[in-house]
């Protein structure tokens, strides 16, 4: 099993932004069996504002379109990833790695 840590620059709260370099990452590398990016990675490590109404409003749930194009993109590629991200479950907040 190939696996590839990414050390790649995000940009704190630009989850558009910090995808995309996720996208292209899993392009260049897709040879891969597993990418793994760092915790918080779509929201940047300082991408929470402690602010609960502005953080739930960027936080994704399981099932959000941005958690999907990343999910369609891995069958595409046939690549396992893992990410950190914050999550919204219900009303809660949580931070999260999904794999």
């Amino acid at each position: 099993m190939k696996i590839g840590l990414a050390s790649k620059e995000f940009i704190n709260g630009n989850s558009e932004h910090n995808i995309n370099t996720m996208i292209e990452t899993m392009n260049e590398y897709k040879d891969l069996d597993l990418m793994l990016f760092p915790e918080s990675f779509i929201h940047g490590f300082d991408g929470i504002t402690f602010n609960y109404n502005i953080d739930k409003g960027m936080a994704l749930s399981i099932d959000s379109p941005a958690i999907k194009q990343i999910q369609n993109y891995c069958n595409r590629l046939s690549l396992g990833i893992g990410f950190g991200y914050i999550e919204l479950n219900k009303d809660n907040l949580y931070s999260s790695f999904m794999a």
